[in-house]
């Protein structure tokens, strides 16, 4: 008897330390941090191309409008708004993470950079992981210029190691212990998301790595890629440019040159998506098992931002939500009508800056007001539909619409020909949502 509670006894002493040891925070394996969280699905938020500028280095004025305005259809008037309305949002939704892909200032303002730091405080303070990769706009940038009545005056910009400091809290801290590598030759790391997934950032906007990836970043990577695998854990791959081709026109400036070497490493680990952006469009191309998620620029209509969820048994699903700036407007009682229409007022600049480079072309044809009416309003529903991913809900803009031939038969060789042709020959999905399944 005094054996057998003798034995009894070990037996509960040592199912108590193992049971410690199981549960102790930070323990090393293989270099990786294999912290324990509470087992639960993942929800990470994607967003990219804020192209942010602090109102301090603008008043709005003539040299604004005719730079920054007249540009693309961003909202750069209200980019401060819409940050604070997408850190509301975040702080709503409480995503485990916020993925933050490149060109986040404008033109890599130093105090812009600042400014975009101190609102990811405000979400580091809630709880809220955030990690940032530079663009090619982000760094070291002769462009970074302030905008001031009718003229421009050269401001501030950012070196690699300032850059690191500004974001040290948001994936370039040197003692945060869910950063378990960085590749000593480049921005790239790799962050540890619970005990299940790593997210592997993936920078090629600095000397060595500008617009490619580097042979000694190919082998920080593959070192990586081959640790997750032998831990059994989800990568998922970050860029700012991409690496599939999009569109046949943006192909050269666009895709990181050497990335065909990427996508065979993530082909041979399961590494099944990749987030870029840099396009300012949102599309999804695939090949050899990877998806890349080209993300549309924030500030750009519809406004969208990404959600990855990724469940217990690693099943991935991945939609795109719009902005909701109203909502902001709304909770903190501000009066500014555009703001509080925000989805039309963005919708419409959108259709207006189009419109205006449009009439450009349609303005050395010579065609019937008819003609140049339907191909203006052909070339803005194209925009609109190909920039927010959607084009499958409108099968009348087709290769055999009216204007879509009007357009070849009068343009065919000018780029908005070709680039109408890039599109309307490529596959039309959706490019809004997207399920992997292990």
């Amino acid at each position: 008897m005094v054996i057998f509670i003798t034995l009894v006894a070990i037996i509960v002493v040592a199912f108590f330390v193992l049971s410690r040891k199981e549960k102790s925070p930070n323990t090393q394996n293989n270099g990786l941090n294999t912290s324990i969280i509470d087992d639960k699905n993942i929800k990470i938020v994607h967003v990219t191309d804020i192209h942010y500028l602090s109102p301090s280095l603008t008043d709005y004025g003539k040299s604004f409008v005719d730079t920054i305005e007249k540009s693309d259809g961003k909202m750069m008037r209200y980019i401060d708004q819409i940050m604070d309305a997408f850190v509301l949002e975040m702080i709503r939704t409480k995503p485990d993470l916020v993925i933050v892909s490149g060109d986040m200032t404008y033109n890599g303002e130093k105090e812009s950079h600042i400014g975009l730091a101190n609102k990811f405080k405000i979400l580091k303070d809630k709880g809220i992981k955030v990690l940032v990769l530079p663009g090619n706009h982000d760094l070291e940038n002769e462009m970074a210029l302030a905008f001031e009545g009718d003229a421009t005056r050269p401001v501030e910009t950012v070196t690699i190691e300032e850059f690191e400091e500004i974001y040290k809290g948001y994936g370039y801290g040197k003692d945060d212990p869910d950063v378990v590598s960085r590749d000593k030759k480049s921005l790239n790391y790799v962050y540890q998301l619970g005990n299940k997934c790593h997210l592997i950032m993936v920078e090629t906007s600095t000397k060595g790595n500008d617009q490619t990836i580097s042979n000694s970043s190919y082998r920080w990577i593959e070192k990586w890629l081959r640790k997750a695998k032998d831990m059994n854990m989800r990568v998922i791959g970050v860029s700012h440019q991409n690496i599939l081709a999009h569109n046949k026109l943006f192909i050269a400036g666009y895709k990181i040159t050497n990335s065909s070497r990427l996508v065979d490493l993530y082909n041979k680990y399961n590494v099944r998506i990749n987030l870029s952006g840099h396009m300012h469009i949102q599309h999804m191309a695939e090949h050899k098992r990877v998806h890349d998620i080209a993300l549309a620029c924030l500030g750009l209509y519809p406004n969208l931002y990404g959600v990855l969820d990724m469940d217990l048994r690693n099943n991935m699903t991945y939609h795109t939500e719009s902005l909701d700036v109203a909502y902001w407007m709304k909770k903190y009682k501000h009066q500014d009508s555009d703001l509080l229409d925000f989805e039309n007022t963005s919708r419409e600049y959108f259709v207006r800056c189009t419109r205006l480079q449009t009439e450009k072309q349609l303005a050395k044809l010579d065609l019937s007001k008819e003609d140049k009416e339907m191909m203006m309003d052909f070339m803005v529903d194209t925009n609109i539909h190909y920039f927010s991913g959607s084009l499958d809900k409108r099968p009348d803009l087709s290769l055999d619409n009216p204007a879509y031939k009007l357009w070849m038969d009068h343009c065919e060789r000018t780029f908005t020909g070709s680039y109408l042709n890039s599109i309307y020959t490529d596959t039309i999905s959706d490019h809004n949502r997207l399920e992997i399944f292990q």
